[in-house]
């Protein structure tokens, strides 16, 4: 069964090697991508059966509100690509220093593989 896989990532270099790694991780993955929160919040809103999602944007852009509801109802462990900081409500989000490397998304992305 094929699972659905979000990747919010503006440089499309870079959305294409995390494409790569997820499909390397979870083969059967459908990936959706986009550019910007409120795609990515309509993407979560309309589809069912989360693997992942993996955020690449800005501290003010992961207090979105429509974004952290989204994530609460979809996603267990998001994987962000951000410096850790302290967001309500990101208890169980997996942070990414940037520069990240393939093996340490490829970590990230198994220690949470879903059922």
């Amino acid at each position: 069964m094929a699972r659905n896989v979000l990747i919010l990532e503006r440089n499309p270099i870079i959305a294409q090697d995390i494409q790569e790694t997820v499909l390397g991780v979870l083969p059967t993955a459908q990936v959706k991508m986009t550019e910007a929160i409120e795609d990515a919040v309509t993407v979560l809103a309309n589809l069912e059966d989360w693997a992942w999602v993996v955020l690449d944007c800005k501290a003010e852009e992961l207090e979105n509100p429509d974004l952290k509801a989204a994530l609460a109802d979809r996603v267990r462990h998001p994987v962000v690509i951000h410096d850790p900081i302290p967001v309500d409500g990101a208890e169980h989000w997996i942070f990414l220093e940037p520069p990240f490397t393939t093996t340490s998304l490829e970590n990230a992305l198994a220690s949470t593989v879903p059922e």
